[in-house]
């Protein structure tokens, strides 16, 4: 289920295959959904979607939630990295938009297991309940992503295009229509 979410190295990141994801572990008890995480860590093809989950699926306990240490992120606009609490993504009423365009690996990766128990040691399960938005919902986040203030400056036709690209399955209804997809 999770390794076929899209993955976080990939241009093709889709925010629907996370939010299908989310909301299927959500109606799952809170034991069931970490036994799921967990074994979904031992897996090599859902590292960077076990990361993903990891910023949605759960908050600080303290202000500072930290990212994950898989390599220098490169933004999609130009911004400071201390502005954005969940990289490598940000969540814009409930929708988790990719960020973070590459990283640039310095060392070793942080293992997603690693980072899972990061997060059951040092953080809580967020109470943010995902589902699935419908196409006004996408067009008012994605028109905040793009506009945010946490950009230096506007974004250009490429980063635009990069986060529409994220929402193309969001704004087309035939999703709506089989919902036993999972």
């Amino acid at each position: 289920m999770i390794e076929n979410s899209s993955n976080l190295e990939s241009i093709s990141y889709n925010v629907y295959s996370y939010l299908k994801v989310l909301v299927h572990i959500q109606n799952m008890s809170k034991s069931d959904a970490i036994k799921t995480l967990t074994l979904s860590s031992q897996k090599e093809n859902s590292q960077y979607q076990l990361i993903l989950l990891c910023k949605m699926l759960f908050t600080s306990k303290e202000k500072e939630f930290r990212p994950p240490m898989i390599g220098e992120p490169e933004l999609v606009g130009k911004s400071d990295l201390l502005k954005w609490k969940f990289l490598p993504i940000e969540i814009v009423d409930g929708i988790p938009f990719l960020i973070v365009k590459s990283y640039t690996i310095k060392g070793r990766q942080e293992h997603a297991g690693n980072y899972l128990d990061y997060c059951l040691s040092e953080c809580v399960w967020n109470l943010r309940k995902y589902r699935i938005p419908n196409k006004e919902e996408v067009e008012t986040a994605l028109k905040k992503i793009i506009n945010s203030k946490k950009w230096n400056k506007r974004l250009d036709t490429v980063a635009i295009n990069w986060f529409k690209n994220q929402t193309l399955s969001l704004t087309e209804p035939p999703h709506l229509q089989n919902p036993d997809i999972l």
